[in-house]
């Protein structure tokens, strides 16, 4: 009784509540307040719309189909379908437009950026050029021009016409290097575009060296047979043609688990499709030796791999991939002291490796266009030199 006393005593007596007739006509402000409550949702179901068939790759004419017109009479009847024309012509173009201006607003401000470029191809088989700058403090990347170049001839003039292009939009003054993979286009357009801006530094990619650096390894017949002979091409874990070190990652996974797979083969459940894979896991001496050659795979990869792997990090400096290389070297160097029994490894494997890292890292390292890396670690102020 009390708190109706209260609420009575608050309520205005002279503003009685307005009964609404099923006939009444809607006041002009009712009207607009519905048709701005309808463009705002328009606008934001568009616009989550947008996103989904830019970063899923979707055909916009599915907008135009009846299923997708039904779903969205169902998720919310107020929503008008918006024929897929208008995101073709109108709205993903203008959107695209403002992401691309806010950005060089935004990187325009900033000094010491790193342009980073590659190809790619997407699901409808064009190939693009992506161009990517990361800045200097906060280590983030923007996406900044994507050139097609599904019907041109990627020469390294070609490449070093996208760089220069790149680079002009945000200011010259505010790019302090250029890096990509060491392909023969890529390389000589990176040398081409550093000759027309000279302030610019020319880099290769240290991750893509390693890689490669790696895949040379792959290749040593000691390796190589025993990857074809047990299969690791279809190990647990799938290698990938974009993936770095996969190869070390599927051996890693195949070792781990080789004894329960053998356990499997013998016991029948599992019945490996490759008969040389077959008669491995069956035979004793075969088995035994293909638990040694993985061994001593993973064991020369592992350093090259995880060095790799750290290399990805967004934050990476030039000084870090000199460190990194020494620490592959010293790595490599404590194993093959070692005599054959206590690393497990071969002298024959032992010299084709070392053969190989001193062929990737002066390739890299001192006949750098530049010279970063060594100048870096020298000039970083966490390194200390023992002098």
């Amino acid at each position: 009784m009390q708190i109706s006393f209260i609420i009575a005593w608050f309520t205005p007596k002279s503003a009685p509540l307005k009964k609404l007739k099923l006939d009444e006509k809607p006041t002009k402000f009712a009207i607009e307040f519905t048709k701005t409550g309808n463009k705002l949702l328009q606008d934001k179901v568009n616009h989550a719309i947008m996103k989904l068939i830019c970063v899923k790759e979707l055909a916009p004419t599915l907008l135009d189909s009846d299923e997708w017109k039904d779903l969205m009479h169902l998720l919310n009847h107020w929503y008008k379908c918006t024929p897929s024309t208008k995101f073709v012509d109108k709205i993903i173009p203008n959107k695209a437009a403002l992401v691309c201006q806010l950005t060089l607003e935004r990187l325009s401000k900033e000094r010491n950026l790193t342009l980073t470029f590659d190809g790619n191809s997407t699901q409808n088989a064009s190939s693009i050029y992506f161009m990517h700058l990361t800045t200097s403090k906060s280590c983030d990347s923007y996406l900044v021009n994507g050139f097609d170049g599904s019907d041109d001839c990627h020469t390294a003039e070609w490449v070093k016409d996208r760089i220069v292009e790149t680079v002009n939009e945000v200011g010259v003054d505010n790019v302090a290097a250029v890096c990509s993979d060491n392909t023969g286009n890529t390389r000589c357009g990176r040398r081409n575009a550093q000759a027309v801006i000279p302030t610019m530094l020319n880099l290769a990619d240290c991750v893509h060296h390693l890689q490669n650096t790696i895949k040379d390894i792959n290749g040593i017949p000691e390796f190589k047979d025993a990857q074809q002979d047990a299969g690791i091409l279809q190990g647990l874990i799938k290698i990938g043609k974009t993936r770095f070190a996969t190869h070390w990652s599927a051996a890693a996974a195949l070792e781990k688990n080789l004894d329960l797979i053998r356990e499997g083969v013998h016991e029948g459940t599992l019945r490996p499709k490759n008969k040389e894979v077959l008669s491995m896991l069956k035979g004793v001496r075969s088995y035994t030796q293909f638990q040694i050659d993985i061994a001593e795979y993973l064991t020369v990869v592992e350093p090259i791999a995880r060095s790799l792997w750290s290399l990805e990090s967004p934050h990476t400096n030039a000084a870090d991939v000199f460190i990194f290389w020494l620490a592959i070297a010293a790595k490599l160097k404590q194993l093959f002291s070692q005599t054959e029994a206590d690393s497990g490894i071969q002298a024959l494997v032992a010299r084709k490796v070392t053969a190989i890292i001193n062929c990737r890292y002066k390739a890299f390292i001192n006949e750098s266009p530049t010279d970063i890396y060594f100048t870096a670690f020298f000039l970083h102020p966490s390194v200390t030199l023992g002098f």
